[in-house]
């Protein structure tokens, strides 16, 4: 999961470079290939009752390609941006539960030494 956070948070800083250049900027080629993938692998890791998923279409999918219509950058950082909001949340989540266990075990350790 960590990676996958990794791989978002470098694919929302490169999408931001190419909007602040160029808010039409299309992703193409090799590029659209890799941020498909990231994108997919996210919604597929989707934490259970995420409505996100269901609001994500292919980048590269028969039917976009039949559209025509080009992968804008800004559209894709919009994505990526809500991807993030939901990975940091439940990472903090796992966090916060991780703390409060570790520090329920520690007052019940010094309790046992009372």
């Amino acid at each position: 999961m960590t990676a996958l956070l990794d791989q978002l948070r470098q694919l929302h800083r490169d999408l931001t470079r190419l909007v602040d250049r160029d808010p039409e900027q299309e992703v193409t080629g090799v590029a659209l290939t890799m941020m498909d993938a990231v994108i997919s692998e996210a919604r597929a890791s989707l934490p259970t009752g995420s409505t996100l998923g269901s609001q994500i279409v292919d980048l590269i999918s028969p039917e976009a390609i039949a559209s025509e219509v080009p992968a804008r950058a800004a559209d894709a950082l919009l994505l990526v941006g809500q991807l993030l909001a939901v990975y940091e949340s439940d990472a903090r989540s796992k966090t916060d539960e991780a703390t409060a266990a570790a520090s329920a075990d520690r007052r019940k350790r010094l309790r046992s030494w009372d």
